[in-house]
């Protein structure tokens, strides 16, 4: 028998066996400290026995001699996830490498066969010193460096070597490459913890920041231990406590994720997320909350293992810059009374000041207001630590609310206190109503950031208006701001507009509510109260109709006229949707929603401006049309076909479309006669999206083929206008996006679209058969768990259409589909407004019934709902 084949076998046994075990106590709870430090234990034990096996016995080297073994990086740190990576040093004293290559494969060997990721390297001290010198990753590697096997005295000489030879004179060098490397490392992740798809070991509050800031504090201090840290200052206990128990909250989720998929893998996939709350414990009736509660536990770990890691690279960083032990030694002259700059940071000259008096907290506010400065790690921590000194009292103090009101009412940097605030905990502290929000986050692909986070954000976006610094698309933006009357309180609505999310829907009702308790406890008039609620609760008015009504319907704007009541409202509510749409990341802000937000507000301002006598002056304005059209197509067509024309065309068709474009209708509905089909497209890029024009006979079923010809071309449809004249010719207007690169009017693109429109109008081709050539990888990727799709009829928003509201996920041929199922349950489409958000849609139909009434028999809104939640079930399928 083959007696160290046998061997192997065992220890393969053993590793499995231990493996299987490792996973058992995972799935019955164990921290995952206890996880990745278990599987380090079992490949200690692996190693070792192999290692005797190699190089113990006759005719092998005996490693007593001057050959060690080390454990390297994770592995080192005794901190190995199921699948990590085991990296190894094979150390090995000048004169002793001789056949040393031959027996570490003897060891790895194994290990590759078994499946494992193994990278070793086998150098000498002075081999090891050069190369370290030279490669700050391997540097790092090593100072996470454990003896495992063999000549231990070797590794003892070498550590204390490797300490004069690398990193003696070079600590400042080294700390500057820590903090550069984990800077080029967050922007490289999206440069915040809050993204879409988080990196539990690289993103920004991911384990690779506690990495940095403990070879930091190893390069200063040399802890052998990361507890030893807060045994040497760099953390109070309770900070200790509060990174242990995030660092542990990351090990256990990056350990199931490592088991989800049966190897190494670190990114919080979107489809991923929801199985990973189920997993890890999250449990309500609702998967959609259950994925909620995760990933705001997910980020609130994140942000504490960044702020503390951060925290302590800054502190071993400032230790060696100042040789003193003191984080508020004075290093410049006090820019307030009790706060002097220290390395460009707003510093404490007597951290006991507060203990003496709270309100001492506002002189630090005030500074960063005045001056833009940041906080230095020092004054943000002892603010955190005092934070249980900030009393009801404390908050309704006039000192209190007098300074917290003057950030947003002088000029300053108010953002950065807000952002400072949020960070010490003090937001939360002075406005208890920002807890319940705190990492609150919405599961889906367009909410990228948490409701607090998000709020910040959009106080930042006003702050940018006041400032001028915007881009050259911004200046109606930057006048409009300019001309509020009250900026602070538009500042102050956008920082509370969103507290209501906490307490379920409809938000925007909760939280007036509590806007006007924040505005009462900080002491605003009965006026400005009024407007703050207002502010709240029709924040999503603005966006809302401009993206999901007809801009045409002037009874529409009639009524959202009534609703806003003043020039001054209307200012103030669309500067606050403008910075809610921007908050919301960097997606959510198209060219397309920002011309719909500015029609809405132009129309409504004009209405409010111009008042009563608004249907004469249309009518005056359609005649002015007609006399424009005629001199535009005259000598192209004949004046009485014109006129036939004109006479066929609808009034509203006047409102919606200008002379010129009627005048390209009346052309192409004259080329009819030898065609099916007319098209006309036109690039505009600066409104967000082409558009397409679309002129045939009509038809049964006309719009919903024209949508499925669109799609089918890789033509994601933003809205779509719907015109029938009353000789029958059909005009459908549509505003696209390209879901390519290519061109809409490139030749060879603008030809088969053509094409493919003839053949299905012709009924020489099924939109259908098209569709099913789209390529998927186009479109989204979906979540594991989606909201269910909604359908809402309104018979109040129009006074001659019904609407047909359906809230769903996007998916290729969504509005064909739907507008199928329209089409066969009797309906007449007339308008269609598309919002998409992401992977998100809201489409919006205005329909009749074929006698041109609107759809008002509650069972026949019923069956409508039905029928349509049916048809998108089967789309899901």
């Amino acid at each position: 028998m083959n007696r160290p084949a046998e061997c192997l076998e065992d220890i393969e046994r053993f590793y499995r066996s231990g493996q299987e075990w490792l996973k058992r106590r995972h799935q019955e709870g164990a921290p995952g400290t206890e996880i990745c430090q278990s599987r380090s234990a079992l490949m200690d034990n692996v190693l070792r026995r192999l290692w005797k096996g190699a190089f113990q016995g006759p005719g092998k080297i005996e490693a007593e001699g001057g050959v060690a073994l080390l454990a390297m990086g994770g592995y080192g740190r005794e901190e190995l996830n199921p699948f990590s990576d085991i990296d190894l040093f094979f150390l090995h004293l000048p004169g002793r490498g001789k056949d040393l290559e031959f027996w570490v494969k003897k060891i790895l060997h194994p290990l590759w066969d078994w499946g494992l990721t193994v990278g070793y390297t086998v150098q000498t001290p002075k081999e090891s010193f050069r190369a370290a010198q030279k490669d700050l990753d391997l540097l790092l590697s090593f100072l996470d460096a454990r003896w495992m096997a063999g000549d231990k005295a070797a590794f003892l000489r070498w550590e204390e070597e490797f300490s004069r030879a690398v990193k003696g004179g070079r600590e400042k060098e080294i700390l500057l490459q820590i903090q550069q490397s984990a800077e080029s490392r967050h922007k490289k992740m999206g440069d915040s913890v809050f993204v879409l798809e988080p990196e539990i070991k690289d993103g920004k509050g991911g384990l690779r920041d506690y990495h940095a800031a403990f070879w930091a504090a190893k390069i200063r201090f040399s802890p052998r231990s990361a507890r030893q840290m807060a045994e040497q200052g760099l953390l109070s206990e309770k900070e200790w406590e509060t990174y242990s128990r995030a660092l542990d909250f990351l090990w256990r989720v990056r350990n199931e994720l490592h088991y989800l998929h049966g190897r190494r893998e670190d990114r919080l996939s979107f489809e991923d997320q929801t199985t990973l709350a189920l997993a890890l414990g999250y449990r309500r009736e609702d998967p959609l909350r259950n994925t909620e509660s995760f990933l705001k536990d997910y980020f609130y770990q994140a942000l504490r293992v960044h702020h503390l890691s951060w925290n302590i690279l800054e502190k071993c960083l400032n230790e060696v810059q100042n040789s003193a032990r003191s984080w508020w030694r004075k290093a410049a002259p006090e820019i307030a009374p009790g706060f002097h700059l220290y390395h460009g940071r707003l510093a404490l000259t007597d951290p006991a000041s507060l203990d003496r008096n709270p309100l001492q907290v506002w002189r630090a506010f005030d500074s960063v207001h005045r001056h833009g400065v940041e906080m230095s790690v020092g004054l943000q921590e002892v603010i955190a630590q005092k934070l249980g000194l900030l009393s009801d009292r404390f908050r309704s103090a006039p000192e209190s609310v007098r300074s917290f009101l003057s950030y947003f009412e002088q000029p300053g940097y108010l953002y950065r206190v807000l952002e400072e605030m949020y960070e010490t905990g003090f937001l939360r502290q002075f406005l208890p109503e920002f807890e319940k929000v705190h990492c609150h986050i919405q599961y889906d692909r367009y909410h990228l950031y948490p409701v607090d986070v998000h709020s910040l954000y959009a106080v930042q976006e006003l702050e940018r208006l006041e400032r001028k610094n915007g881009p050259p698309s911004w200046p109606l933006f930057e006048q409009l701001m300019g001309e509020v009357q009250d900026p602070a309180l538009l500042k102050l609505a956008a920082l509370v507009h969103d507290l209501g999310k906490a307490e379920g829907t409809p938000h925007a009702i909760r939280g007036e509510r509590i806007a006007e308790s924040v505005g009462e406890r900080l002491g605003l008039s009965p006026e400005r109260i009024e407007t703050l609620r207002f502010l709240v609760r029709e924040h999503l008015t603005f966006a809302e109709i401009a993206q999901r009504r007809d801009l045409n319907d002037e009874n529409l704007i009639l009524r959202f006229a009534q609703t806003v009541g003043t020039r001054e409202r209307l200012k103030m509510l669309y500067l606050l949707a403008f910075a809610d749409l921007r908050a919301v990341g960097p997606s959510a802000w198209t060219a397309w929603k920002d011309t719909l937000l500015r029609e809405l507000f132009l129309k409504t301002l004009h209405l409010l401006d111009r008042g009563e006598g608004i249907r004469k002056e249309d009518q005056e304005r359609v005649v002015g049309v007609q006399r424009e059209i005629m001199e535009l197509v005259k000598g192209q067509i004949p004046s009485p076909k014109i006129s036939e024309y004109l006479v066929h065309i609808p009034l509203r068709h006047y409102q919606v479309h200008e002379a010129r474009a009627i005048g390209k209708q009346i052309l192409m509905a004259e080329r009819l006669g030898d065609q099916t089909v007319a098209l006309d497209g036109e690039e505009k890029p600066e409104e967000g999206g082409d558009e397409i024009t679309v002129v045939a006979r009509d038809e049964p079923g006309l719009f919903a083929k024209i949508c499925g010809v669109l799609t089918a071309n890789l033509l994601n449809i933003l809205s779509a206008q719907i015109s029938t004249w009353e000789n029958g010719i059909a005009v459908d207007q549509f505003r696209v996006q390209s879901l390519i690169e290519e061109g809409l009017l490139q030749p060879r693109r603008w030809t088969k679209l053509q094409e493919d429109m003839k053949k299905v109008l012709e009924g020489r081709l099924e939109a259908d058969q098209l569709l099913q050539e789209v390529v998927p990888p186009l479109f989204h990727r979906y979540a594991a768990v989606r909201s269910a799709p909604r359908v809402d009829v309104d018979n109040t928003a129009s006074d001659f259409y019904t609407l047909v509201e359906v809230f769903t996920h996007d998916r290729p041929g969504l509005l064909y589909r739907i507008a199928q199922k329209l089409f066969a349950m009797g309906l007449n489409l007339w308008m269609a407004r598309i919002s998409t958000k992401v992977d998100q849609v809201v489409d919006v139909f205005y329909v009749q019934d074929m006698s041109g009434a609107k759809i008002e028999d509650p069972q026949k809104i019923s069956m409508v709902k039905a029928e349509l939640l049916r048809e998108l079930e089967r789309c899901e399928a």
